[in-house]
């Protein structure tokens, strides 16, 4: 478990020193290091926003300047108690975004005004009717408005509510679910992103050929919609069946126009995909050894 956070030049880090060689002028280097003042406290998510790092404790959110990333400073904390435990968040501009434990086994929706730093406050707190029982947040914009798509903990359902009153978000009537387990099929939601106007998910079915010997063979599918047009179809990619070297759906990076597939096993094959308004495809499979984080 994570107990302080190590600023790098870069503060996403890219585990591919398997895959490709890596010139010196490329190379990582660790220029500062930031932990809580309690060292037993664990850290359970971070986000960056406007030069400001924002790390939950669990029951604590640590706001820290890193503006000059040789010398963080911490500027505010805000406990939030055994009512907030924040698991995750992410963060925009103004606001963040947190899926918080509230003691029955489901994560609801939180939601803090950060425009000021140094004194950040809660805006909401949800009762579960709003971005109940989440996984990951993604918030965006469109021209107009504010929302947030997120993923269940059950990694079976996507769904997305308007936030742009955050003292009063809102679910809109837009959702996808996996297709139901049926005779011995299971599928799953694992990673969701988005890039504005794209909402991309990426997921895992299996089949159970031998229940006796836990055999699955599993493929891995992502989906793409046009989030100006929910109502349309995705656009669906589906990899080969493969029971053991595709990669793990936990570990797909998504960005603007590639997704890259990666698996943390040894001797493994790392997808790389493209995508744009009217297709993914395949572009290429690369052999390595165990790529654990991609960004």
């Amino acid at each position: 478990m994570l107990f302080r956070i190590s600023f790098v030049f870069l503060f996403f880090v890219i585990l591919l020193s398997p895959v490709f060689a890596q010139p010196d002028s490329l190379n990582l280097t660790l220029v500062a290091e930031w932990q809580p003042e309690d060292t037993s406290k664990m850290i359970e998510g971070f986000d960056v926003s406007n030069e400001y790092l924002y790390v939950s404790t669990y029951r604590e959110m640590h706001v820290i300047d890193v503006s000059n990333p040789s010398s963080p400073i911490e500027v505010s904390e805000l406990v939030t108690g055994d009512s907030l435990k924040i698991a995750y968040l992410t963060t925009t501009d103004s606001f963040l975004y947190a899926a918080y434990y509230d003691g029955s086994g489901i994560n609801r929706l939180a939601i803090l005004d950060i425009s000021c730093p140094t004194s950040p406050y809660i805006i909401y707190i949800g009762d579960g009717d709003i971005a109940s029982h989440i996984k990951k947040l993604c918030p965006y914009s469109d021209s107009t408005d504010n929302y947030i798509a997120w993923l269940d903990l059950d990694l079976k359902r996507v769904s997305i509510a308007n936030v742009t009153d955050p003292s009063s978000p809102f679910n809109i009537d837009w959702a996808d679910t996996v297709s139901p387990d049926t005779g011995g099929y299971y599928n799953r939601y694992y990673n969701i992103a988005v890039r504005y106007p794209n909402l991309i998910i990426v997921g895992m079915g299996s089949e159970c050929i031998d229940d006796s010997v836990g055999w699955f063979e599993d493929w891995y599918f992502v989906k793409k919609w046009d989030m100006t047009a929910l109502d349309e179809p995705a656009l669906e990619w589906t990899s080969v069946v493969d029971d053991y070297g595709t990669p793990s759906p936990f570990y797909w990076g998504i960005g603007d126009s590639i997704i890259f597939g990666g698996r943390y096993r040894t001797g493994t094959r790392n997808i790389i995909l493209r995508y744009n308004e009217s297709e993914i495809e395949s572009i290429c499979t690369i052999e390595s050894d165990r790529v654990k984080g991609i960004y």
